[in-house]
């Protein structure tokens, strides 16, 4: 791993042990990754996800979704460690948070607690595509 500043003892062999401890996180931190190349998965009838980055070490997951008209992220409403940003980037996406609904359409961004029950839903004719990124961790908590 290059590294720009204190060329020291000091900073290589931090260096040496981070890597030890993250091993390829660390080697990895920039990635390109095409889409075409990233697996594409249905994580529910008639959504599928392509997880563009999951990065474990930092607890950072970004990734691109696709509802075809009528389907659900999930039948109820689920929720978990995190905190969650979305972007729809097409179409008209319904995402309920604490039993709450908010319409969302093209360019629209929602942000909430992943501890929040939360679903997403395209009840259009029209397919929706968002990108959503998963914090493992919530800042502000």
């Amino acid at each position: 791993m290059d590294v720009v500043k204190r060329q020291d003892g000091f900073e290589r062999e931090r260096r040496a042990v981070v890597e030890r401890v993250h091993g390829d996180a660390v080697r990895s931190a920039f990635v390109v990754a095409g889409v075409a190349t990233v697996p594409l998965v249905e994580t529910a009838a008639g959504v599928t996800r392509r997880s563009l980055r999951h990065d474990r070490v930092r607890g950072v997951e970004i990734a691109i979704n696709v509802y075809k008209p009528r389907t659900a992220s999930a039948t109820e409403p689920v929720a978990h460690d995190g905190c969650e940003f979305g972007v729809v980037l097409d179409g008209i996406l319904e995402v309920t948070v604490g039993g709450r609904i908010h319409k969302l359409q093209k360019g629209d961004l929602i942000s909430y607690p992943s501890t929040e029950p939360h679903r997403f839903a395209n009840t259009s004719s029209s397919p929706a595509r968002t990108i959503w990124l998963n914090l493992k961790r919530d800042p502000m908590q």
